[in-house]
C-alpha cells in the first residue's frame, strides 16, 4: 500500500484519473461476470480491449502516429474514447445500447417505457427515457464519458462523470418537472464508473423490482443488470476503439497515396 501511495503521488494526471476511475464501485464487474447468457458474454477482441483500457495502454500496436482527427497517438494511448470524430457513429452505438438495456430492465419490473427516436443532425431537446412506474413519472438520459480526456482537469474519482451529471441536469431537469417527471442523469465513465444519480436510478430499479413479481430474487435480478450494464460498456468502448483504428488507418493510407501521386 505505501508503494502504491509512492507511485500514486508522482503519477501523471491522465494515470491517477484512470486508477480513480477503474477502482470505484463495481467499475471492473466485468472482469467476474460469467458468460452464461449472451449479455453478459464479451467476445476474446473485446475482453482484450477491455482489460488494455483499463490498463492505459494502447489498443493495437499497429497505429499511424495521427488519429483520423489529426491528433499525434503517442500523445495519449487512450485517445479514442474522447475523439470527437467518433461521437456520431461508435459512441452513440455505446450509448443506445445502454439505453436499450435501461429500457429492457425497466420493461421487466412493470414500467411502461417510451424510447425518444433518434433524429440526426437535430439538436435533442427530450430525455432518451420516458418511464412511467406506478407511483411516478421518471426521465432520464444516457452518457458515457471518458475521465482522461483532455478537457477533464481533475483526478477526483467521478470527477468527469460528475461534471457530465450537472450539465445533463441543466439541460433537462426544469423540462422533465415542467412536464411532471423527475429527471436522472444515468452517466457512467468508460471504465465503469457511475455518477451519484445513475446510482440512485439503480436503487429506484431495485424499489420496482420488490414491488412486482419476477423470475428470480431481487438481489439476482440487480446483479444480472449490473454485470449486464458493465459487459455492455465494454463492449461499446471495444467498438470505439476499433472504429477508431479503423477510421486512423484509412486515413494515413489516403495520405501516404496522396504523396505518391504528387
Amino acid at each position: 500500500m505505501r508503494e502504491f501511495g509512492s507511485w500514486f503521488a508522482t503519477a501523471t494526471l491522465k494515470e491517477k484519473q484512470r486508477v480513480q476511475s477503474a477502482s470505484a464501485t463495481n467499475a471492473g464487474l466485468w472482469l467476474t461476470t460469467f458468460p452464461v447468457s449472451p449479455e453478459l458474454s464479451l467476445a476474446d477482441e473485446p475482453f482484450v480491449l477491455a482489460v488494455k483500457h483499463r490498463l492505459g495502454v494502447r489498443p493495437m500496436e499497429d497505429l499511424p502516429a495521427k488519429c483520423c482527427c489529426d491528433a499525434k497517438l503517442s500523445d495519449d494511448a487512450q485517445h479514442f474514447y474522447s475523439c470527437g470524430k467518433l461521437k456520431r457513429k461508435a459512441m452513440t452505438a455505446r450509448h443506445d445500447a445502454i439505453v436499450r438495456l435501461l429500457r429492457d430492465a425497466f420493461h421487466q419490473v412493470g414500467a411502461v417505457v417510451h424510447v425518444e427516436p433518434r433524429i440526426y443532425d437535430t439538436k435533442r431537446v427530450r430525455p432518451d427515457l420516458d418511464i412511467l412506474l406506478p407511483d411516478q413519472n421518471i426521465m432520464l438520459d444516457v452518457a458515457v464519458t471518458h475521465p482522461g480526456a483532455p478537457s477533464r482537469k481533475s483526478d477526483r474519482r467521478c470527477a468527469a462523470a460528475d461534471d457530465l451529471q450537472a450539465t445533463k441536469n441543466r439541460h433537462y431537469k426544469e423540462w422533465a418537472q415542467a412536464r411532471g417527471g423527475k429527471f436522472f442523469p444515468f452517466v457512467l465513465e468508460t471504465h465503469g464508473a457511475l455518477a451519484r444519480q445513475a446510482r440512485d436510478l439503480l436503487k429506484l430499479l431495485a424499489k420496482a423490482a420488490a414491488a412486482t413479481t419476477l423470475t428470480m430474487s431481487v438481489p439476482d435480478f440487480m446483479k444480472n443488470f449490473r454485470q449486464a450494464l458493465s459487459v455492455t460498456l465494454q463492449r461499446g468502448n471495444a467498438l470505439v476503439a476499433k472504429m477508431g483504428a479503423v477510421n486512423s488507418r484509412t486515413t494515413a493510407a489516403a495520405a501516404e497515396r496522396a504523396l505518391f501521386l504528387r
